[in-house]
């Protein structure tokens, strides 16, 4: 059930007519927010400002029904070059990849009047980031609701000598922002692999993953399939070649055996497999 404040249910109960506006959050893999605003005007709400001079976001219908069925959003963003995500324009970091993994939240924003202070909001949609068909004029996004996540195999756990949780979730407690580099792409990279001159132990980022922040290839995300000599060895080629001095943010990987859960984490404690269960014996 969707509840309003008490100044939301006063302006809807005496206001002949009252303004509405969308508001959109994309809450990025790394961390970094951006809002935008449906009605032509910048909106300021919660402490934060929704941009209104960013693309054009359209959405199709919004459907509440009572119980777990699991609904989707179709968002259409259409932008020029001049609007920017991640430094490059909108529709090109869309192809890099810049919403993988991504989180989207719509808000109904409402007011007296168009320009007026906004009174208050009701939750329109919340979910991650699916499939996405972009190409040079529009990227049609879907946007699935968190109700998904109630479509899992039961049972979820299975007795393994690895551990069952993927690294930095929910279940293996290991934070994401403890861990997170910043670094650059140094002299001898190429679109596979990427020299950063960072002095870490050898496959340390292998089984991590990077996403880039600059360049042209903001946006782009890839698995690090092999860490060795300051180098990584990504899961597939880049689009770009990056250049020298390109930004990029990098996590490391994890074998989830109890070993390095406890060596490179510290974090045994919460380790999720069963290392010690015999091996399948045959007796005849």
């Amino acid at each position: 059930m969707k509840s309003a404040t008490p100044e939301l249910d006063t302006l809807f109960s005496t206001a002949r007519e009252l303004w509405t506006v969308d508001l959109y959050q994309f809450t990025l893999i790394d961390g970094s927010i951006v809002r935008y605003a449906s009605g032509g005007l910048t909106v300021a709400w919660g402490g934060a400002t929704w941009q209104a001079a960013g693309p054009l976001l359209s959405r199709g219908e919004i459907v509440c029904v009572r119980g777990m069925e699991a609904s989707t959003l179709q968002l259409t963003v259409a932008a020029d070059t001049g609007h920017l995500l991640l430094t490059l324009p909108w529709l090109q970091a869309v192809c890099n990849g810049a919403l993988d993994g991504a989180r989207l939240l719509v808000l109904h924003a409402y007011a007296p009047a168009p320009g007026q202070a906004i009174v208050g909001v009701l939750h329109g949609f919340e979910g991650r980031v699916g499939d996405i068909d972009a190409d040079w004029l529009e990227a049609r996004i879907e946007v699935k609701s968190d109700l998904e996540l109630f479509d899992t195999q039961i049972p979820t756990h299975v007795y393994q000598s690895a551990c069952r949780f993927a690294l930095y979730s929910q279940g293996c407690g290991v934070a994401r922002a403890a861990y997170q580099i910043a670094a650059t792409v140094a002299v001898g990279s190429d679109a596979t692999t990427i020299s950063t001159g960072l002095a870490l132990p050898d496959g340390w980022f292998s089984g991590g993953k990077l996403i880039f922040t600059s360049g042209t290839n903001a946006g782009a995300q890839r698995t690090i399939k092999l860490h060795a000599g300051g180098a990584l060895a990504l899961s597939y080629p880049l689009t770009h070649v990056p250049t020298v001095g390109d930004a990029f943010t990098l996590w490391p990987g994890c074998d989830h055996t109890q070993a390095a859960c406890q060596a490179k984490f510290n974090n045994a404690i919460r380790f999720g497999g069963q290392p010690y269960i015999p091996s399948a014996l045959t007796t005849t």
